[in-house]
């Protein structure tokens, strides 16, 4: 903390979090690359789901910088065939 004035200092020293400093550090000492906060959460969906792709293009949930697509605990047994011809298409169109 060496490089805080007095004051950051003050301001700063009851806060819970101290995200909003990290990255403004990071983004000083290097501004070309993401800090890893900047990933937030990533949604898990099924990959029984028909709407991945418009979540990946952005068109439904634009906020959302990381999905996970499962064909496991998500999916059921009976649904892993499904899950697997719903990813091939969706490989498919990406590819395109």
């Amino acid at each position: 903390m060496s490089d805080m004035s007095n004051n950051e200092c003050h301001l700063y020293q009851n806060t819970q979090s101290y995200a909003h400093l990290i990255t403004e550090r990071h983004a000083m000492l290097k501004p070309h690359m993401h800090h890893p906060y900047q990933l937030g959460a990533s949604l898990y969906m099924p990959a029984t789901r028909q709407d991945i792709w418009q979540v990946i293009k952005r068109d439904k949930l634009p906020t959302i910088n990381s999905i996970i697509i499962c064909l496991e605990d998500a999916v059921s047994h009976h649904d892993v065939e499904l899950a697997l011809e719903r990813l091939q298409t969706l490989l498919h169109t990406w590819a395109t």
